[in-house]
């Protein structure tokens, strides 16, 4: 029996301004962060996922004055927690003094958890702004595997 468990914060994210009001030539629209507001937190007391959800609390951003930077730094969130858990079984029956015969049964991300990206919405003034709406790359749902191996 073998087993892997990765229980890990989220990934990291910039937000950016949807729309460039520094005037810095070369600098435009998502290029620009806005400015970090009061003790609200980042994200909204109770996160949900989905076009209809809401992760990031938009009251935590505001636009910068027109000719300055804004004040949130790089990489300003986390992104939701991921957990994935995988298990394998072996199973190994010698016949002949020559012979064995391996069953396997390996399972990846068994209890079928969404592992869900950071908010693909982080312009600030996009009307979906702080929304998660899609699974993180490389991550899938369940999967389950057999195999029969001769070993001689």
């Amino acid at each position: 029996m073998n087993g892997s468990l990765a229980w890990q914060t989220g990934l990291p994210f910039t937000v950016a301004d949807q729309t460039a009001v520094s005037g810095i030539i070369g600098v435009g629209g998502n290029a620009e962060r806005p400015n970090l507001v009061g003790n609200t937190g980042l994200r909204v007391a109770n996160p949900t996922v989905g076009i209809t959800g809401q992760f990031l609390n938009p009251a935590a951003f505001a636009l910068p004055a027109a000719g300055t930077l804004g004040s949130a730094p790089r990489n300003v969130g986390v992104g939701p927690n991921q957990s994935v858990i995988n298990v394998s079984l072996f199973k190994t029956f010698t016949f002949a003094d020559r012979f064995n015969l391996q069953f396997r049964s390996e399972a990846f991300n068994l209890p079928n958890h969404p592992v869900f990206d950071r908010p693909q919405f982080n312009n600030f003034g996009n009307p979906n702004f702080g929304k998660v709406t899609a699974l993180a790359p490389g991550y899938s749902m369940r999967q389950i595997q057999f195999a029969l191996k001769l070993l001689f």
